[in-house]
């Protein structure tokens, strides 16, 4: 499993990368713009797909969502659970 967030601040990097150091972010942070979120079929944020290992999207999710969403969709795919946790993996 890749843990991947796409950051749609306009100020691109200059915005993220003291934030992603702020937070303590330890997996990938790409950056991305409009056109990338409507691709994918985002209009709200927090905005977050779970993908397949061939990057077919099997889950949507509009809104905050909780570890154990995340947690049962991986079993889904043969790939979870994740440990126990009832903090939210997306807050809004």
């Amino acid at each position: 499993m890749k843990n991947v967030t796409i950051a749609l601040d306009d100020r691109g990097e200059v915005a993220v990368r003291p934030f992603v150091e702020a937070k303590g972010i330890e997996y990938s942070v790409l950056l991305g713009d409009e056109e990338t979120f409507t691709r994918f079929g985002g209009f709200a944020i927090p905005y977050s797909l779970v993908l397949d290992a061939e990057h077919r999207i099997v889950a949507v999710y509009r809104g905050p969502i909780r570890a154990e969403a995340i947690s049962a969709d991986l079993v889904g795919l043969g790939l979870g659970p994740l440990e126990s946790d009832s903090r939210p993996v997306v807050e809004g």
